[in-house]
């Protein structure tokens, strides 16, 4: 997702997104429609969990980006461990 999209007096489609998604998820995602899954891949010594969340209560960023077509938001929450070594990156 682009974060380059900025209205004059609102914040950028990725920062709302990422503020919403982070309540969101602090929350236990008690306030909003989520589907989720979790994958784990393991190779090479490398293990590789990612978990998707997709949020359909939306309504609010199509107004306040004014992007009516839109339909949901991914998050996908990746964890990669290599030995002592552990990556963590959050991606929409």
């Amino acid at each position: 997702m682009s974060g380059n999209y900025r209205n004059t007096h609102q914040g950028t489609l990725q920062d709302d997104v990422e503020l919403f998604a982070r309540e969101q998820k602090a929350n236990a995602f008690k306030n909003s429609t989520v589907s989720e899954s979790k994958t784990i891949d393991g190779d090479h010594g490398r293990i590789e969990t990612r978990r998707t969340t997709v949020f359909h209560d939306i309504a609010w960023l199509q107004v306040r980006q004014n992007w009516p077509g839109l339909k949901a938001v991914v998050m996908v929450d990746s964890e990669r461990e290599s030995g002592a070594k552990v990556e963590r990156e959050t991606r929409f």
